[in-house]
């Protein structure tokens, strides 16, 4: 099972804090492609999707919130 963690340093200029989440990686998708005669990937890409509610809080106020982020990569090695 994956996890998610999102936090904002403590160090951070941005003026808003995490104070609650409750985020899960709803969907995970992925390929990796291995040249045997080279002995390394040459290729790979994935796909995922996080979604929950979450709790910011700016200026001391809190705001609710949810958040729906889908994410894909995708790398080619070059020989």
């Amino acid at each position: 099972m994956l996890s998610v963690e999102l936090s904002v340093a403590d160090d951070s200029p941005l003026p808003i804090r995490v104070k609650d989440s409750q985020r899960k990686v709803k969907e995970s998708k992925g390929v990796v492609l291995f040249d045997r005669k080279l002995g390394r990937i040459v290729q790979s890409k994935e796909w995922f999707r996080i979604a929950g509610g979450i709790t910011l809080v700016a200026n001391g106020q809190e705001l609710p919130s949810e958040l729906d982020l889908k994410m894909e990569t995708e790398v080619a090695i070059k020989r």
